[in-house]
């Protein structure tokens, strides 16, 4: 009987490949959890400096996109600083900022807010611009998008061209975009203009978008051109063609009409 008991207490010995295989992934398991732990550590520790040294603390404001008003870029960068200096830079809420100053800048197309280590946080506007006073009575300049800027009080002058027959009811809410399928054909034929070079002689003064079909502009010489909404690309190159003509004299001209295969000319 004692014999039988020692047999079945008898470890079973493994082959020697089988061996060789366990203590060798022993051996990797050792190394992979000493690695981890090594990372988790070091992670934890790089944190715990990150976010406790001084060294990562905000100092500096840099203000880009408000370069044509070098002390209201002071103003804001001095103003911002003082509700942020000495916060951990990591910690500051970047999103927060660029949505109060969205809010502040209406006319901003957007407002973005980065990190620039290890102490400085870097505000870039870009803003809209106008490209024309749109309106009836009043006049509201508008950017190529269609949107209306905060300049409530601007009026037709030399430096931008008017668009007019666009009814805007502005209620002082900041920056919102005009709904107007004749403003955006008015923009549109604005574009064009300013893309054909043989415009570059002529200055654009005003835009009549009353009637999108109808839809008119007047050059510097008092001109009227009739363009309509349509093919603007074509019928600017049949303008360009009539004005080149030896025979056209613009003092005797009232309007060109290049809404049709050819162009339609109007006598004083």
């Amino acid at each position: 009987m004692a014999v039988k008991k020692q047999k079945r207490a008898r470890k079973i010995k493994l082959p020697p490949f089988i061996e060789d295989a366990k203590e060798a992934f022993m051996s990797k398991l050792s190394s992979a959890l000493v690695i981890l732990i090594f990372l988790i550590v070091s992670a934890l520790l790089a944190k715990a400096f990150i976010h406790g040294s001084d060294y990562f603390r905000v100092r500096h404001m840099e203000i880009k996109g408000l370069s044509d008003n070098a002390l209201a870029a002071t103003s804001l960068g001095n103003e911002l600083l003082k509700t942020h200096k000495n916060k951990n830079i990591f910690d500051t809420n970047i999103s927060a900022i660029a949505k109060n100053l969205t809010v502040k800048y209406p006319d901003a197309k957007n407002v973005s807010v980065k990190r620039s280590l290890p102490d400085k946080l870097t505000i870039s506007f870009n803003f809209r611009r106008p490209v024309a006073l749109a309106g009836n009575a009043r006049y509201y300049p508008v950017d190529e998008d269609g949107y209306l800027l905060l300049d409530a009080d601007a009026i037709p002058s030399g430096s931008l061209p008017s668009i007019s027959g666009i009814d805007i009811r502005y209620e002082g809410r900041g920056t919102r975009k005009i709904e107007s399928d004749n403003l955006k054909a008015a923009l549109e034929l604005l574009k064009e203009i300013r893309r054909a070079k043989f415009m570059a002689g002529h200055r654009l003064i005003r835009i009549d978008a009353g009637d999108i079909n109808d839809l008119r502009f007047y050059m510097d010489e008092g001109l009227e051109i009739r363009i309509g909404f349509e093919n603007l690309k074509e019928r600017l190159e049949l303008l360009r063609n009539t004005l080149k003509d030896s025979r056209f004299m613009k003092d005797r001209i009232k309007y060109i009409d290049v809404r049709f295969q050819d162009a339609t000319i109007g006598t004083k």
